[in-house]
């Protein structure tokens, strides 16, 4: 319920959010968000893969 208010607040406010960070500043937030999304997504198959690894052994 806290994240959904956060990121609610944040919606709403995106403007602001904006014009604090700025071009750049959003063009950083995005790659570094991309990161973050992609080694999450790396570990989920790792974590995946290795389950299924020991599972057949």
């Amino acid at each position: 319920l806290a994240v959904m208010l956060i990121i609610a607040l944040m919606l709403w406010k995106v403007d602001l959010v904006f014009k604090l960070i700025g071009n750049a500043g959003t063009r950083a937030l995005t790659r570094v968000m991309g990161l973050i999304t992609s080694a999450y997504a790396v570990q989920m198959i790792l974590d995946g893969v290795s389950g299924y690894a020991t599972s057949i052994a």
